[in-house]
């Protein structure tokens, strides 16, 4: 009998230790699986949020291409416009200047000859303006709106003619037309 009591013992230590050892694993695993979950979990709101930001910073990309070709189209458009109305504002500013123009002539004429004496300097003139020049000048006819004056030995030379203006100033001209037709 002592044997059967014993084996029952046996028995009954290794069926306890077996429940303890499956209570353990069960709990072990359930611990397992609920850091898998909790791992899951994280990473798939990791992923949402890395598609979040991926979905935003191509959301900002087409915006910043549609911005960059609208001010494209924009600028283009105001350059088209800028080149249809330059010749209004060039007629205008010829008006302006041609009304002034024996008063531009006389002023160069005065500023070279500070410079240096007019005596067998070249005078490209109109010829309707020639009688504004006072000194022994070689004068050259010439259809222009205004006055070249250039030194005997052609190292100094004055532009003042419409032409000469209007070069010089083309960008500052473009730049106000610009802004006056985006308003």
């Amino acid at each position: 009998m002592a044997l059967d009591e014993l084996t029952r013992n046996i028995e009954q230590e290794a069926k306890a230790e077996a429940s303890r050892l499956g209570k353990e694993a069960s709990s072990e695993s359930s611990a397992i699986i609920e850091n898998a979950k909790k791992l899951a979990d994280a990473l798939k709101k990791k992923r949402k949020e890395e598609a979040e930001v991926e979905v935003d910073n191509k959301k900002r990309d087409v915006a910043s291409a549609l911005e960059i070709e609208s001010n494209e189209i924009l600028s283009s458009a105001r350059e088209e416009s800028v080149d249809r109305h330059l010749p209004q504002l060039n007629a205008i500013i010829k008006k302006k200047f041609s009304a002034k123009e024996s008063e531009i002539i006389k002023n160069a004429l005065k500023r070279f000859s500070d410079i240096m004496p007019l005596d067998n300097a070249i005078v490209k003139i109109d010829k309707s303006n020639a009688k504004l020049v006072k000194a022994n000048a070689k004068i050259e006819n010439a259809s222009i709106t205004g006055v070249v004056i250039t030194s005997s030995d052609g190292k100094v030379k004055a532009d003042a003619t419409i032409e000469s203006l209007m070069d010089s100033n083309l960008d500052a001209i473009r730049r106000i037309l610009s802004k006056e037709l985006g308003k």
